[in-house]
């Protein structure tokens, strides 16, 4: 690691680099280009062979947390699709399939609770009541963990 910033870039403010885990796990090294030897009061700074070059020094520091570079949250919702319906003893099979970037809390078919087939709904079937004679509307959607729902149903149309 070196400093290479040009002569002729005016330097108001130096920073520090933190090497978590270096040269062994749990200690910690801080880097300072040597432009900037007020930067350079906390410790004992030194090269360190293969790892600094000319224009930068190094010391151990302690009690420096890694910081938390993220924080995501789920915001995306799960997606459904009707994969197959089938008639058995007067009632109707509905199957799907349903992804999500997280864990699934439920999928409902014209508001009745599937059972997963698969680990976190990736199958999931519903037993319904068949329509008699008429055309029936079956929709399909689901919900995860972080309660997101999903806005665009899948339908499928069955007689």
């Amino acid at each position: 690691m070196n400093d290479y910033v040009s002569l002729k870039v005016k330097r108001d403010h130096g920073v520090s680099y933190y090497f978590h885990d270096y040269p062994s796990r749990g200690r910690t090294t801080k880097i300072v280009s040597t432009y900037f030897p007020e930067l350079m009061k906390d410790g004992t700074y030194r090269s360190i062979d293969d790892f600094t070059g000319a224009r930068v020094r190094a010391t151990d520091v302690t009690a420096i947390k890694f910081p938390v570079l993220l924080d995501p949250i789920d915001d995306l919702p799960p997606a459904t699709v009707i994969t197959h319906v089938r008639r058995v003893s007067g009632k109707l099979i509905v199957r799907g399939v349903t992804s999500d970037n997280g864990t699934v809390k439920r999928v409902l078919v014209n508001g009745v609770t599937a059972r997963a087939v698969r680990e976190n709904f990736a199958e999931w079937e519903a037993v319904l009541n068949e329509p008699r004679g008429r055309k029936m509307k079956l929709t399909a959607h689901a919900e995860d963990v972080a309660g997101n729902v999903e806005k665009r149903t899948h339908e499928k149309w069955v007689r």
